[in-house]
């Protein structure tokens, strides 16, 4: 069995951000010194946390900066408002792992508040530099999936030719659960929109821990394991209004936010879940959240999972872990398809691939094609038959 291979994480920066009644979220210290944070006072404290005594934000600054903070409140009837408010957190060059640190974050930012020092940070810079120099990329939590391997001329392989990979999870555990339970039949809209690498927004209220969670998840569910096809989901986590000039350029991302006016902005998303668990459409996405025939039974496949899986495994599987399993399997068989395809003379996806892989040529058909445009526009399509599902 083989595992996925591993891109070290990197420790970019460390920070404390402070709240001030009169002067706002402030950045009061940060390690190394010099190193540009952009926004990193409102993604550690984002808009609303006043109102909750903790929680944990997980955000993009930019390229190559990734973070995890802790944020607490305590009343002090010494001060303007009455409460003081920190943000401790990390920054690394990539979004794994980060969880990894929410119990250090809590503990540094429960006795950061206490003090309520403007210095002082001698065991966070420990801890940063510790992680220097001694990275920590141990694969977490992980689930076994499997590859087909398409022979050339069509041919449909057998088991044995399937090869199979760890697959580590990219989210806190029950992440995944909670959102199946929140959204039912519409994770499968959510996995659509993410495999079709579009813009997806959840909207939420603090805390935002859980919906940072949610990106997590949903990445997890459009990702795969096919080397050849290597472009994967874009976690853009916490995003805020100060982001709206960046997220005008991008066209492929899963972020959450928490401020409503979101929902406006629809030239900025194609699909946006909000508070009510209705998905809003952006522009141009009417056709994206139909759901077929068949995307019904894949959704009562993905319900039953856990018992089907387990009752086929030589190991047991959580039910959040058997759904990580079943979306990347899938994943793999329709991008191993196109990877063939890629390799064949006629350069052609027919009815027979749709067939093989386990999707249906009259629903799946536009789903596929819509694929391959994205990720092998140089493959030729049979018609499929309209099904009106895109």
């Amino acid at each position: 069995v083989a595992v996925v291979a591993v891109v070290p994480v990197v420790p970019v920066a460390a920070f404390v951000v402070d709240f001030n009644s009169l002067k706002g979220n402030s950045l009061l210290w940060q390690f190394p010194e010099g190193i540009e944070l952009p926004f990193v006072e409102y993604k550690a404290m984002p808009s609303g946390s006043h109102v909750i005594s903790h929680d944990f934000s997980y955000s993009f600054l930019t390229e190559g900066q990734y973070v995890v903070s802790c944020f607490k409140t305590m009343k002090d009837e010494e001060t303007h408002r009455g409460l003081r408010a920190r943000s401790v957190g990390l920054v690394f060059n990539q979004p794994k792992h980060l969880h990894r640190h929410r119990e250090f974050l809590e503990k540094e930012c429960e006795i950061q508040i206490e003090e309520n020092k403007e210095d002082g940070f001698d065991r966070l810079q420990k801890y940063f530099e510790n992680l220097q120099q001694n990275p920590d990329d141990a694969l977490d939590e992980s689930v076994s999936v499997s590859v087909p391997e398409w022979d050339l001329d069509r041919s449909v392989v057998t088991e044995s030719s399937f090869t199979s990979c760890e697959f580590e999870l990219p989210f806190t555990r029950g992440s995944l659960e909670s959102l199946v339970a929140r959204l039912g039949k519409k994770i499968i809209s959510v996995w659509k929109i993410v495999l079709l690498q579009k813009r997806l927004m959840f909207l939420s209220n603090p805390p935002m821990d859980p919906i940072c969670q949610a990106v997590f998840a949903a990445c997890g569910i459009g990702s795969h394991t096919v080397s050849s096809i290597a472009t994967q989901p874009r976690a853009l986590l916490y995003q805020n209004i100060s982001d709206i000039p960046y997220l005008s350029t991008q066209s492929n991302f899963v972020c959450c936010v928490s401020e409503t006016i979101f929902e406006l902005k629809t030239n900025l998303f194609d699909a946006l879940v909000n508070l009510n668990n209705k998905i809003v459409l952006g522009d141009g996405a009417q056709k994206l959240l139909k759901l077929t025939s068949a995307d019904k039974d894949r959704y009562k496949k993905l319900i039953k999972c856990p018992t089907t899986i387990n009752a086929a495994s030589d190991r047991e599987y959580s039910d959040e872990e058997c759904y990580m399993k079943f979306f990347v399997d899938l994943n793999n068989r329709i991008f191993a398809a196109l990877a063939a395809a890629k390799e064949r003379a006629d350069r052609r996806v027919t009815k027979q691939d749709l067939v093989s892989v386990g999707l249906s040529p009259a629903d799946d058909g536009p789903l596929l094609e819509a694929i391959a445009a994205v990720y092998c526009p140089e493959l030729d399509m049979d018609d499929m038959g309209g099904c009106g599902c895109m």
